[in-house]
């Protein structure tokens, strides 16, 4: 879906009536081109099994979708600031690495890959580990450094919480020179400037929440340096999830993704903030029942409705 800041003029993309036949994943964040022209997202076309997931690119409209990869394993791409490559993440259902937890699932290994933006040249950046997954996230705006999550498949707690592994690393285009950020941190944005990330943890315990089968602290956001240095915390909402943060082009604010629990789920809301956080407001709000709007992506160019800082 395609909205202005104010929330208004929505439109269907991918999905729904005008949906091309394919379903987008509602979770993960849809990665625009440099120049804002096209969108690469995560969809599986009709008729393919609900856990299988391909890379697919659309124009700015949603039209001309074209289908990158075909092994229903592919999900969360990136672009590289010169569009050469879209970064993406590979999770095999048959591989030796794979855990089974206690609780019976089966947890394969994610690693990251690379391709041209026509669906060619697929190269492995990061190599599979047992029990390890890792997904590409955002490029500093000269392209010299990737943002990347990382984590460890874990057993619940003894109080049934889901430990947080996840962790924010970088990384060079190819590979080398890899080393961790933060640790309980995951969805690093470099701001447009390159000179800030602002990314969700829960390192603070600020909040708890439970979706019946298992509890996990609320996340918040927020931003450091680039270099991991001088964290600061930018949302306190206790019980409400906040995570999959995205810079509006000025670096003047930030859009994120707000969850609140209903039943043993959450519903999410799609809000921004000025990039220190205040005067949060919505701009898409969710329902418990129904519609909910997740994981934000500003289009790159000029705010053409305006982008300066929230007024209170």
């Amino acid at each position: 879906m395609r909205t202005g800041a104010d929330g208004r003029s929505a439109q269907v993309l991918v999905g729904g009536s005008g949906g091309e036949g394919l379903e987008a994943t509602p979770t993960e964040r849809a990665a625009w081109s440099p120049d804002g022209r096209r969108l690469a997202l995560t969809a599986r076309a009709a008729g393919m099994s609900d856990v299988d997931t391909d890379i697919y690119v659309v124009r700015a409209d949603g039209s001309r979708p074209r289908r990158l990869t075909s092994d229903g394993i592919s999900s969360h791409p990136v672009w590289s600031p010169d569009r050469r490559r879209i970064y993406f993440a590979r999770e095999p259902k048959r591989h030796p690495a794979a855990i089974i937890l206690s609780d019976g699932s089966r947890e394969v290994p994610a690693w990251i890959w690379s391709m041209r933006p026509d669906g060619s040249d697929h190269r492995a950046i990061t190599a599979p580990v047992e029990g390890r997954y890792e997904v590409p996230e955002s490029f500093s705006p000269d392209g010299a450094t990737l943002a990347f999550t990382r984590g460890t498949y874990v057993e619940l707690d003894e109080h049934g919480r889901e430990h947080n592994t996840r962790e924010v690393w970088l990384m060079r285009p190819d590979g080398t020179h890899r080393h961790k950020l933060a640790e309980r941190s995951h969805d690093p944005v470099f701001a447009p400037d390159g000179r800030r990330i602002a990314f969700a943890s829960d390192r603070d315990q600020n909040g708890s929440l439970s979706y019946g089968d298992k509890a996990f602290f609320a996340n918040e956001l927020y931003v450091m340096d680039a270099d991991g240095a001088r964290p600061r915390r930018l949302t306190r909402t206790g019980v409400l999830n906040e995570q999959q943060p995205s810079w509006l082009p000025s670096g003047t604010r930030i859009a994120y993704q707000r969850g609140k629990q209903f039943q043993n789920a959450q519903f999410t809301t799609v809000m921004q903030a000025n990039r220190d956080g205040g005067c949060a407001r919505p701009i898409l709000t969710g329902q418990p029942r129904g519609p909910w709007y997740a994981a934000p992506a500003w289009r790159p160019g000029d705010a053409r409705n305006g982008d300066q800082a929230l007024r209170c």
